[in-house]
């Protein structure tokens, strides 16, 4: 793909490429994932309600610096403002209901194939894929997330499920925000070496 492609794929969707805002947000996750397996037995209130606390705490403070990255990405490239389209926020609606109905349908075994996660997984790889840019790490989570919904045909306990989905969700939005991050870093310029005319 030519550099002037890439140029309008990622100011279409600067917003959304802005990765750093969601590295934070899998700290929690991926502390979670070592809560479950018990590797933080040492750490005081990691039980009942406590667990709980700790976890919506930590999910504030991934909150509050996903906003300090936006200030970053204002301050390194400026505000770019996307033409309006309807593409995005239809495809959004369309992965949204139908994740809302499969999640809403609770199979009668837990052994069965989870339809969330092979939803999660298609939207991964939609993403990934579209508007003519490869993004490989969407395609890399959509392949883990589609292999997680058949974990439980394979006979693995939901505990240790429950483990795996909270990494994968941890290390999906740290490879997916750094992915991101790179692809809009190496396309765009900083605003401070932007010469006026």
């Amino acid at each position: 793909m030519d550099h002037l492609q890439r140029l309008r794929y990622v100011t279409e969707r600067y917003e959304q490429l802005q990765g750093l805002r969601l590295v934070p947000l899998g700290i929690p996750f991926l502390l979670s994932s070592a809560w479950r397996g018990g590797r933080l037995t040492w750490v005081p209130w990691t039980t009942g309600i406590g667990a709980r606390m700790w976890f919506v705490t930590l999910v504030a403070s991934a909150l509050a610096l996903s906003l300090l990255a936006k200030t970053y990405y204002e301050r390194r490239f400026g505000d770019v403002q996307s033409a309006v389209t309807l593409k995005a926020p239809l495809a959004a609606f369309v992965f949204t209901a139908l994740f809302i109905v499969s999640a809403a349908l609770r199979p009668e075994v837990q052994s069965a194939v989870s339809i969330p996660a092979v939803i999660i997984a298609l939207g991964l790889g939609y993403v990934g894929m579209a508007g003519g840019v490869l993004r490989p790490h969407y395609l890399t989570m959509a392949v883990g997330v589609g292999l997680f919904a058949f974990l439980g045909p394979l006979g693995i306990p939901v505990h240790t499920r429950e483990v795996l989905w909270d990494q994968l969700i941890g290390t999906g939005f740290v490879v997916i925000g750094a992915g991101d991050h790179l692809l809009l870093r190496r396309a765009l310029m900083p605003v401070g070496h932007v010469n006026a005319l």
